[in-house]
């Protein structure tokens, strides 16, 4: 049985994580889309994105209704002032 670390950072909280890939996924969105100059393969942002909807299913509080986790080509369309 491996012994716990207890000088081991926890990460950072829920709250905080969604956040930050809130921030990360909104700026390799707008370097996609926008710039057409992508900084990540597909497969890297597909997997950060599917981190946030983990997250946010474990955490529903913690939800945004300014974020759409349900359509990330909605954050290229809002950056380019498309309503959708």
């Amino acid at each position: 049985m491996a012994t716990p670390d207890l000088f081991a950072s926890p990460g950072p909280s829920p709250a905080d994580r969604i956040a930050e890939l809130r921030v990360e996924l909104h700026q390799h969105a707008h370097r996609y889309y926008v710039l057409d100059e992508p900084s990540i393969p597909d497969a890297e942002y597909d997997r950060l994105f599917q981190e946030l909807q983990a997250l946010e299913a474990l955490h529903p509080e913690l939800a945004s209704p300014d974020w759409i986790a349900d359509d990330h080509n909605a954050l290229a369309c809002a950056d380019r002032g498309i309503a959708i």
